[in-house]
């Protein structure tokens, strides 16, 4: 039988969900003890991405708490620039981010009038175009660079990884809050990179490496789903 695109993603992301809650139990089982702080951290996270890559405003809302667990995991890890991008930036565009896709269209609680109209209460996508696809790329490029250099100077472990997924973050967040389709190309760009960087931190044992590794993987996998959602969106919005 052949699933429909509702039912594809309902059992995708229950997956992903599964997988989260099951590596948090089999490493308690295995540690001996309950990471509370990277086991609240990553399935927070997961449901995040979950929700925003189906257009869901409530992704702000839970948001929150997850970037503010996120941020003090970053900042044990040395990961200075990803804890600046937490603290600093990842927290206000939570509240800015509710209030733009609110006037686009995005709803957290809808009437029942609302419901029977036929509506989703999903955020109205948009595409951007081919140059300013280019554009963004290559400055994110330069940005990069500049990046780079300074999180060397402050001492940030890995700094080429760290400003590569701190600079394609950053750019990225900004697309979501405009409700571009286009921000999922970034986030697979990002998500890529910190699957690396988790994996290194995870042979040399730094704290919580397991759990978000794991997370970041499946991250990466909601990504790669969140880009043909969007796309979907932005062209049932143009018409």
């Amino acid at each position: 039988m052949k699933l429909t695109d509702k039912q594809f993603n309902t059992w995708f992301y229950a997956l992903i969900v599964t997988i989260m809650i099951v590596t948090n139990v089999w490493l308690t089982a295995y540690s001996g003890k309950i990471d509370l702080l990277g086991s609240a951290a990553t399935l927070l996270g997961v449901i995040c991405c979950v929700l925003s890559a189906t257009g869901n405003i409530w992704t702000f809302i839970i948001g929150l708490v997850q970037v503010s667990l996120a941020a003090l995991i970053n900042y044990k890890s040395q990961l200075y620039g990803q804890f600046a991008l937490h603290a600093f930036f990842y927290l206000p565009m939570q509240i800015i981010g509710f209030w733009q896709w609110s006037r686009r269209g995005a709803k957290a609680v809808m009437s029942k009038e609302e419901q029977t109209a036929g509506e989703t209460g999903k955020v109205k996508a948009r595409r951007m175009t081919w140059k300013q696809r280019l554009i963004m790329l290559a400055g994110s490029a330069l940005i990069i660079v500049v990046a780079n250099v300074i999180l060397k100077r402050i001492g940030s472990d890995a700094s080429v990884l760290d400003a590569t997924v701190t600079i394609l973050s950053i750019i990225a967040q900004i697309l979501m809050t405009m409700a571009f389709a286009d921000q999922w190309i970034l986030w697979n760009l990002a998500n890529i990179v910190d699957v690396a960087i988790w994996s290194y931190f995870l042979y040399e044992g730094k704290p919580h490496a397991a759990l978000m590794l794991v997370m970041w993987i499946c991250y990466l996998m909601n990504s790669i789903n969140g880009y043909r959602i969007w796309n979907k969106l932005s062209k049932k919005a143009e018409k």
